[in-house]
């Protein structure tokens, strides 16, 4: 809106600095009560979730599963192509540049599924030691 008004027309007047003037208090003060209300409801989740008993961590659904399955065994193609690869094509930045996101991508693989296992053997735990 700021930029707008700052504009200048053919004579290199700007259209309305009087109504700049007017509303950038306005809208200053607006900002910083909207950020001190989003830090003090922010300090209330956190009290709240103290005072909270810990809940038995939720059981992780098929879907997570399928998803992880998919996804390594699309990892597993693209690292068997990696290396399937003609030796005069290993050579070039394309092939490097491929490499590089492929290694992004199996490290985010890689992490999800030790989440999921990690999960796992978290609710597995935590029902060993409700059982009596």
């Amino acid at each position: 809106m700021y930029d707008a008004m700052m504009l200048q027309d053919l004579w290199g007047q700007t259209k309305s600095p009087e109504l700049m003037v007017l509303t950038f208090p306005a809208t200053t003060v607006l900002l910083a009560w909207c950020s001190v209300e989003l830090v003090a409801d922010a300090l209330r989740r956190m009290r709240a979730r103290r005072a909270m008993p810990p809940a038995e961590p939720r059981p992780v659904s098929r879907g997570a599963w399928i998803c992880a399955v998919v996804l390594n065994l699309w990892l597993g193609s693209l690292a068997a192509g990696r290396v399937l690869v003609p030796i005069w094509y290993r050579h070039t930045v394309i092939f490097y540049i491929v490499v590089g996101l492929g290694n992004q991508l199996g490290i985010i693989v890689v992490a999800f599924d030790i989440f999921l296992i990690w999960r796992v053997i978290k609710l597995r735990r935590a029902r060993r030691l409700k059982t009596p």
